[in-house]
């Protein structure tokens, strides 16, 4: 089961990720969706994350076509996947897509009950 592609503006991406990562910054200074050095540690996060109390549990895979974000401990598998569309998308870009598609379905099981 993939999940649908959301799309979201900076200020709001920003914001989903800076709460993600704990930080309480003005979002006006953040960069997550123009820069690796803010993105990639949340990347990391989403790499080492613990869910439903297993470490490691979700791997994301940064290609030049896609960006796909798997679930290791789920049967769902590939919770997140997003392609390349047109000259416009970057890996950047399209990791920042995954990382905000991902956090929303993040958002909506964190509590959930095994």
């Amino acid at each position: 089961m993939k999940i649908k592609t959301i799309d979201i503006n900076v200020n709001e991406g920003n914001t989903l990720i800076a709460k993600f990562m704990d930080c309480d910054c003005d979002v006006e200074n953040l960069k997550y969706h123009s820069s690796w050095g803010y993105l990639m540690p949340v990347v990391e996060k989403i790499n080492t994350h613990k869910f439903f109390y297993n470490d490691n549990a979700f791997t994301v895979r940064i290609d030049k076509r896609d960006v796909v974000i798997f679930c290791n401990i789920m049967r769902i598998k590939e919770i997140v996947h997003i392609s390349w569309m047109s000259g416009k998308d970057t890996m950047l870009s399209m990791t920042y897509k995954a990382v905000i598609n991902f956090i929303k379905w993040y958002n909506e099981r964190k509590n959930d009950d095994l």
